[in-house]
Formats: structure tokens, C-alpha cells, sequence
């Protein structure tokens, strides 16, 4: 035992390496450390004989008898207790902050979406563009509609029979109709095929379908192929704002929207559009009632020529209570 320079590790010694390998808590010990301890120096085992490493209670290796201690890790600064900041330089009270103005604030007035209708209004001088340029007061009393079925009324309002000769326009055949029992026929067709409902069907009135096909311009309509007659056009598009909102839309785009109640393809290309009307007007007033949907109809025709690159011929509104047909 009192030389082993050439002898072989026995089993007992593979053990207590492995153990010191497997055991040893970090830092502890090196690699160094265990090849002097079971290697081949006998310098690092006076008298040849194995020195085993001191160990704690929970039999882990916390170092060799002879080793140089190992220094302890720095401890990492706390940050709670570093130097307290150096208070920063007092400014004076600056009154003008208080009346800074976001240099966009024009533009927070802009609409993201535009629409034919709401146009047309804005572009009015009436109580119902004041309501829209103002909005309600937080503590205004809010209205509802009482839905139909719980209603007693059965009739149809006047908005809604303009909703149903509209849709009449839209799903009939386009010809050259000859009497009120040809639309009649049509209609009923529809309400079958539950395209309309019984009350919608009934509050048509088939004579003013009737005028309007049988005249002039409703002959030329009729007369034109199929693919170059559009009903019930719905668009949406991004254009520039500043075309509707000069003063506060410049550089700035916006969503327009509409649908054109029909418009045909001429015979040179260009574009007609024609908006159907149900208002209670009469051939006095039809004409100033026209013109407050020029707006609207402008809008159509931007629509129209952005999108298809043609010229817009006409610009018409047709009245069913008069039967009259006014250039916008």
C-alpha cells in the first residue's frame, strides 16, 4: 500500500470518484483536485495513502484535506440599495403647455366612411344635417322603435313602401309593360318566391310602375340587352376625402359607399345613371326637391368613372308621384 505508482484503481477507489464526481456541490472542488487525490502523484498522498475528502452531514464533498480554499463568489449588488438618485433639475412652471393644440385635430373630424346618403344630408341646410353634425347629449332621452309584431299597426310607413316599390324596380323583368296586370303578374312571382312579403307586394302601386316603363325613357331602357342595364349597383371604394371635405381632407382617403339604384351603358360608352324617387312631391315642387339630390348623385357618378374609367352622360331623377324625369 505504500506505493502504488504503477498499480491499477482498484473497484473501491471507482467508487469514491464516482462519488466525489456525483456529490461534490459547485465550486467545491476541481477536476484538479481529484486527479491528485486518485491519480499519479504521490506527492499529493504522503506515504502513499489515500486521503478521502471531508465531507458535510448530508455525506456531500465540501473539500480535501491540503487544497487551496476556493475563493467565494462576489455577491451581486442589490438594487434596492444602490446610491439614491441626485434629484433632477426643477424647471420652472411653462403656462404655455396648457395651450398646446394637436396640430391634427381637424382631421380627427373626418369621417372613415362616407356614404351617398349621409352626403347628400350633410350637403343639406336642415334640422336633420344638425343632428348629424351634433351629436346627442349624454343625458338626452333615448328613443326606440316598438318592433312591428308588438305594434297595432299594420300598414306600411311611407319610407317602408318606398323600400318595396324599390325593390320591385330592382327584381322585375325590365320590358316594355303594357298594362298594370302584367306588373300584377310580376309581383305576385316575387311574393311566391318569398323574394317580397305580403305587405310589400300590396303597397306597390302597379300604375306608377306602369307610367314609368310605358314612358319614354322607361321604353328605352327596356330596349337595351340585358348586360348593359345595372340595377341595385353596390360600390366601395377609397377615394380622396379632400374631394367631399376640402377644408380638412387633404392628403387623406376614405371609404365611399352607395348603391345606384340603376344605371345603363350608351351606345358611345358613357354612362347614364337614373335614382328612382318615392317622395310625396308634386310638379311644383319636384324640381328644388331634385336638386338637394344632386350631392347624391354626384357621388354615383365619382363612383362610376373611378371605377369603370367613362364619362358620365346623365344624371337623372325620376319621381313616381309625378312621373317626371329631372336632369341633376
Amino acid at each position: 500500500m505504500s506505493d502504488r505508482k504503477d498499480e491499477k484503481l482498484n473497484n473501491g477507489d471507482l467508487r469514491e470518484i464516482k462519488s466525489l464526481i456525483g456529490d461534490a456541490d459547485s465550486g467545491g472542488f476541481s477536476l484538479d483536485d481529484i486527479l491528485a487525490e486518485f491519480g499519479g502523484n504521490p506527492s499529493a498522498r504522503p506515504g502513499g495513502i489515500p486521503v478521502r475528502p471531508k465531507r458535510d452531514g448530508r455525506d456531500k464533498v465540501v473539500a480535501f484535506p491540503g487544497a487551496a480554499k476556493q475563493p467565494e463568489p462576489e455577491e451581486e449588488p442589490d438594487e434596492a440599495e444602490e446610491q439614491p438618485e441626485t434629484p433632477g433639475e426643477e424647471r420652472p412652471f411653462d403656462p404655455a403647455l396648457l395651450e398646446f393644440r394637436y396640430p391634427y385635430e381637424a382631421e380627427t373630424a373626418l369621417p372613415a366612411k362616407l356614404t351617398a346618403t349621409i352626403y347628400k344630408r350633410l350637403c343639406a341646410d336642415d334640422t336633420e344635417t344638425a343632428a348629424l353634425r351634433t351629436p346627442p347629449a349624454a343625458d338626452a332621452p333615448k328613443t326606440h322603435t316598438v318592433p312591428r309584431f308588438l305594434s297595432e299597426r299594420t300598414a306600411l310607413s311611407a319610407a317602408e313602401r318606398g323600400t318595396a316599390t324599390h325593390l320591385a324596380m330592382q327584381l322585375l323583368p325590365v320590358r316594355a309593360y303594357q298594362s298594370e296586370a302584367e306588373i300584377d303578374a310580376g309581383i305576385e312571382t316575387l311574393r311566391k318566391n318569398n323574394q317580397m312579403t305580403p305587405a310589400q307586394a300590396s303597397a306597390i302601386r302597379r300604375r306608377d310602375l306602369l307610367r314609368f316603363y310605358q314612358s319614354p325613357l322607361g321604353r328605352e331602357i327596356a330596349a337595351l340587352p340585358p348586360e348593359r342595364v345595372h340595377r341595385e349597383f353596390k360600390f366601395s371604394i377609397l377615394t380622396d376625402a379632400a374631394r367631399y371635405f376640402p377644408a380638412n381632407g387633404a392628403g387623406e382617403s376614405m371609404l365611399l359607399q352607395g348603391v345606384i339604384d340603376l344605371y345603363t351603358e350608351l351606345d358611345d360608352g358613357s354612362l347614364a345613371i337614373l335614382d328612382f324617387k318615392t317622395d310625396a312631391v308634386t310638379k311644383a315642387t319636384s324640381p328644388a326637391r331634385a336638386a338637394a339630390y344632386a350631392p347624391q348623385l354626384a357621388i354615383y357618378a365619382d363612383a362610376l368613372t373611378e371605377m369603370t374609367g367613362r364619362n358620365i352622360d346623365a344624371r337623372r331623377v325620376y319621381f313616381f308621384a309625378t312621373g317626371e324625369v329631372i336632369d341633376v
